[in-house]
């Protein structure tokens, strides 16, 4: 089997168009087609259902993607492991980062990284968490910064860097009731006193929004729902321009943005913020060295 010709089907695959793959690949259509034509033959089923200029996988094509996606990134990951015992050092880590905190990692930790593994090529990605677990099984990221309750966890390899609270997050005009200590850097807040207010909440495709459905069950009732988003300065936004109130990760409320009020809930609800890859890929120095950057970003930053 030639390896680079897997290539041909992965990228067809993803971009379901014989004309992008062959531009992306560059090498003719042709090439593709009778490669394609050949693989079929010998395997015996067709792997692609041709409608018009659309190109999609077959049952059988699924199977072979998944297959041929895993022989890639095993190559790829061999390739690492007898660079880095050979001391070149060189490679590339596909790192996966959640939205937000992700970038504000990458912009502190990369020079560091860059200094310590110059000839390693990183190749950062901005994806959900759940997304990111998807990518991470199937072999496409190698290493992802990711947030998400314990019992979100899958069964790849976690490494927990740190831990955050959720909190409650007012606008600073909302009256606070005469029974919050408000001297305290994060008082408790009765939160059936909002319940009949708007709320931004993060979209429930997120791994946390599980955290903030457990706090409202308990509380025993479902907000009004104004805006549902991805990002978690969105959420802080409209806190801050008083349309709405929210909850927000430790993280964004540390440094004690302006217009905000955070207030602490019953069992002070918490996140893990983890490194994850897969349980059968050895993690090479680099990957390492880049977990022990991102411990050490999240632990000053929640300090």
């Amino acid at each position: 089997m030639d390896i680079k010709h897997l290539d041909y089907i992965i990228t067809l695959a993803d971009e379901q168009s014989l004309t992008i793959a062959a531009q992306k690949l560059s090498v003719t259509q042709s090439a593709i087609s009778q490669h394609l034509t050949k693989l079929e033959k010998s395997l015996g089923v067709p792997l692609f259902n041709r409608a018009n200029s659309e190109w999609t996988l077959t049952e059988e094509g699924r199977l072979y993607l998944d297959m041929a996606r895993e022989i890639v990134r095993l190559e790829e990951r061999t390739a690492a492991a007898i660079s880095e015992h050979a001391g070149s050092g060189s490679g590339t880590v596909r790192l996966g980062l959640t939205m937000g905190r992700g970038p504000d990692m990458f912009i502190q930790i990369f020079p560091d990284f860059h200094r310590e593994f110059p000839q390693v090529r990183l190749e950062p990605m901005e994806l959900s968490t759940v997304r990111m677990q998807e990518e991470i099984r199937k072999g496409n990221i190698d290493l992802g910064i990711i947030t998400l309750p314990e019992h979100q966890k899958n069964t790849d390899t976690y490494i927990d860097l740190s831990e955050e609270q959720i909190y409650l997050c007012l606008p600073d005009s909302f009256p606070v009731p005469s029974t919050v200590n408000t001297m305290e850097p994060y008082p408790f807040f009765p939160i059936e006193v909002v319940k009949y207010e708007p709320f931004v909440l993060i979209y429930k495709e997120s791994t946390w929004r599980w955290a903030i459905d457990q706090i409202l069950n308990k509380a025993k009732f479902m907000p009004d729902v104004l805006f549902e988003t991805a990002s978690c300065r969105t959420i802080l936004a409209m806190i801050q321009a008083g349309i709405c109130i929210g909850f927000l990760p430790e993280y964004y409320v540390k440094s004690k943005p302006e217009g905000i009020r955070a207030f602490r809930l019953p069992d002070s609800p918490r996140l893990k913020v983890s490194a994850c890859h897969r349980s059968d890929f050895a993690m090479t120095s680099a990957e390492q060295y880049l977990i022990r950057l991102a411990g050490e970003y999240f632990r000053n930053s929640l300090k």
